[in-house]
């Protein structure tokens, strides 16, 4: 159990690095008060607090910094990161079309 924790605290290390210690500090303070019981819950309430529209499902100002944070480098997913990811790949099939 304890092991388990390296993950999650993994993660939030990685994110002050790719975004800085200030913002990826008052993020995952932020997060935490959501109170998830997960993981995953965890990153949800991350995308939560730095969403800027109410609408998770168009991405969020940091995305792609939390993706690379925990799940590229630490593999704690959610259906967010898929939906951005298909909403790109639609993107690029547009335009290359």
């Amino acid at each position: 159990m304890h092991d388990d924790s390296r993950i999650l605290s993994g993660g939030m290390w990685d994110l002050r690095t790719l975004i800085g210690s200030s913002l990826a500090d008052n993020l995952i303070m932020r997060a935490m008060k959501i109170e998830p019981h997960s993981f995953k819950e965890f990153v949800e309430a991350l995308l939560t607090v730095d969403d800027d529209n109410g609408d998770l499902s168009d991405g969020t100002t940091h995305i792609g910094q939390i993706r690379e944070a925990f799940y590229d480098n630490h593999g704690i997913s959610t259906q967010y990161f898929l939906e951005k990811l298909l909403l790109i790949f639609q993107f690029h099939k547009c335009v290359n079309s």
